[in-house]
């Protein structure tokens, strides 16, 4: 009986061994940088299986967010290297955004030595003309000295992505269909867009209090604070040379019965 377990012993070491082996040599086969090179992909898409895209859009900051930096993870398969990769990024004609008045890149598109994910940065700038028009950013990877593009995947997804730029936001429910319009008007003054996003900055509130009727009832006191308050710090801006404006140029302004 000892003899019969020893043996089954080293039978069972000898299959964990092979299959140990095994593993190894199937690993070594799976990817073989030497002979199909190191391919370029947006990370993202390993986890999806539509066109990545990524919407960008000021409609709900405060009054003094002028840029945006949007990063995007960009990974090479293989090995890393003990030297920066530079990668050919394409603009593609798709695109309506202006480099370099919507958007710049903050870094040359580059996989640093000792990575194989590094990251593009975008600068997204808010501009006039994106509270009337979205804008696209329509990215695509290709080929180069460096980097292939060969990962089995007929729909080529992982070579690209679209951002959408805007700063658009539907008027605020409060000064529309609000059963208090009145009131509102009354405390916040006339609507503007731009007002809504100093009083989101000032007052720190959630653009929910503004955008989305469900988000709760709104108190009296919550639109006499939030109107004298407003009202207080206006003018103490004011005082000190600061105004503020709203989108056609005039100074923004809080309701009749807010002092």
């Amino acid at each position: 009986m000892k003899n019969r377990n020893s043996l089954l012993i080293l039978t069972l070491t000898g299959v964990v061994v092979l299959s140990i082996l095994s593993c190894k040599k199937k690993g070594l086969e799976l990817y073989d940088e030497a002979a199909n090179g190191s391919s370029i992909y947006f990370k993202e898409a390993i986890s999806s299986k539509i066109q990545l895209q990524k919407n960008v859009s000021f409609g709900y900051v405060g009054y003094s967010v002028m840029d945006s930096v949007l990063a995007i993870p960009v990974a090479v398969t293989g090995y890393p290297s003990n030297e920066d990769r530079t990668f050919q990024l394409t603009i593609t004609n798709a695109t309506t955004a202006i480099s370099g008045t919507h958007y710049s890149f903050l870094r040359p598109p580059v996989i640093r030595a000792g990575r194989v994910v590094d990251t593009l940065l975008l600068r997204i700038n808010r501009t006039a003309d994106m509270a009337l028009k979205q804008y696209e950013i329509n990215l695509l990877l290709e080929q180069n000295g460096v980097f292939t593009t060969s990962l089995v995947d007929t729909s080529k997804i992982y070579l690209k992505y679209k951002i959408l730029l805007d700063d658009i936001a539907g008027v605020s429910y409060l000064w529309t269909t609000y059963s208090r319009a009145a009131a509102i008007v009354n405390y916040f003054g006339v609507y503007s867009r731009r007002k809504v996003d100093l009083m989101i900055e000032v007052l720190k509130l959630n653009p929910s209090f503004f955008y989305d009727p469900a988000a709760g009832t709104i108190t009296t006191t919550q639109i006499l604070s939030f109107s004298r308050y407003m009202y207080y710090w206006l003018n103490k801006e004011a005082t000190e040379g600061r105004e503020y404006l709203d989108e056609n140029g005039v100074v923004i302004k809080m309701g009749q019965y807010a002092n």
